[in-house]
Order: C-alpha cells, then sequence, then structure tokens
C-alpha cells in the first residue's frame, strides 16, 4: 500500500532495487501504529544534490531513505491514517540496525507504471495515475 507513495521518487531517482524493513507495531488503548524503513540505490550525481560529500566526489553507496508510518486510532476515528517522511539527505546508510528485504511490491508497481499507456500516481515532482483494482 505504501508503494503508491514513494513510486514517482523511486523512477526518477533509483539506480538499484527497493528494500523495506521488518515492520514494528506498536499498540496501546486508543489505536495502534506500524512504522517501516524502504530505501533504495541512488547515484552518487543524485544524491550530490542533496549530500555535500557527494558533491565533492565521494563515492557511494547512496540511500534515499523514508520512513512509513500507518496509524489507527481514536484520533483518525478508526480510519487508517498512513504517512510518509523522506530523509533530506541522500546518506550511505539508512537506520542500519534494521533488517532489510527486496520490497517487490514498489518494484511491480513501477514496471507496471513504465508500460506504455498505464496510469500511475505518486507523489513526488511527476505526476502519475493508477487505476485501482476491485477485489
Amino acid at each position: 500500500m505504501a508503494a503508491i507513495y514513494i513510486v514517482g521518487e523511486y523512477m526518477n531517482d533509483a539506480s538499484g532495487p527497493p528494500e523495506i524493513s521488518e515492520p514494528v507495531s506498536h499498540a496501546g488503548p486508543f489505536g495502534g501504529s506500524t512504522q517501516a524503513v524502504i530505501r533504495f540505490p541512488v547515484s552518487a550525481q543524485v544524491a550530490s544534490k542533496t549530500n555535500i560529500i557527494a558533491l565533492a566526489g565521494g563515492n557511494g553507496p547512496y540511500y534515499r531513505c523514508a520512513s512509513i508510518s500507518a496509524y489507527s486510532g481514536i484520533a483518525s476515528l478508526s480510519k487508517t491514517e498512513l504517512s510518509v517522511r523522506w530523509a533530506k539527505v541522500d546518506t550511505p546508510e539508512c537506520s542500519p540496525t534494521l533488517k532489510y528485504s527486496r520490497y517487490s511490491e514498489l518494484e511491480n508497481l513501477a514496471a507496471q507504471c513504465r508500460t506504455p499507456g498505464a496510469l500511475c500516481q505518486g507523489e513526488t515532482t511527476v505526476t502519475y495515475t493508477i487505476k485501482e483494482k476491485k477485489l
């Protein structure tokens, strides 16, 4: 579900496959939340837009990192709210203590978006439109 919010950023700047951390969930008497970190490699040229070391010619790797949070509870009237926070700087690592695995949902969505005539939507400077599948 989070892939739709970052597919544009991934398609524009990624230089390799995306990864997602294992989700961490918290529950309380008034609701619960789940967080995960999504990362994908970017080239030193892309990283140099935000990272002075990359700008000075530092070799990578560099990662674009996003924190994804889903919250449901009294404040959200029991609806799930999703938020995405991007790191302001492309860095050599994103939360290195977390365990990551390949984020195939994002890769598959990006492949779908690249198909001629496909409609996709992501929240980036480039706008895409996606058709929702009804189950």
